[in-house]
């Protein structure tokens, strides 16, 4: 029995606070990487939840996913391979989740085995909630500065 309610667990509020605290700009990298933009995930004894990703979702920092097109594909299909760590830093990629909480009901693209995830991402700080884990990608990790295409020149605001 699927629905598109789910139910919010605490894990999930606690793995996008210590997230969205951060007010440095990077992207994140969910794992593992879903052959759908939806998952499949249990909300309780008798029900799934079928739908965008609660977690991903709302987290405020852009994320790659494999239906990113070929930038997802690259670093999730070259994730076991020696040139990940580059990847993740050409990427602007600073935290990688893993939610083994996901079914990949879509099949998925790279490696989907929690442990062998986990396992590969052994040399990074983690930190954990529930069945959440989040890798915080430091020594490769590339801080991307942005700059406006158009400057504007803002005037101070007159005193009342």
């Amino acid at each position: 029995n699927t629905s598109r309610k789910y139910v919010e667990k605490p894990e999930y509020i606690s793995a996008r606070k210590y997230i969205n605290q951060e007010h440095l700009l990077y992207r994140t990298l969910s794992l593992p990487g879903m052959g759908n933009y939806q998952i499949l995930t249990k909300n309780n004894q008798k029900t799934f939840y079928v739908g965008m990703d609660p977690v991903r979702y709302n987290i405020f920092k852009p994320f790659i996913a494999p239906e990113d097109g070929p930038q997802g594909h690259v670093i999730y299909n070259n994730f076991m391979k020696e040139n990940l760590f580059a990847l993740l830093g050409i990427f602007n990629v600073h935290k990688l989740l893993i939610n083994e909480n996901s079914i990949p009901f879509f099949g998925t693209v790279g490696p989907s085995n929690s442990d062998i995830l986990r396992e590969r991402l052994g040399s990074l700080p983690v930190a954990t909630f529930g069945k959440i884990s989040i890798h915080t990608n430091i020594d490769h990790f590339v801080p991307i500065l942005y700059s406006p295409s158009k400057f504007f020149i803002a005037e101070p605001l007159e005193k009342s």
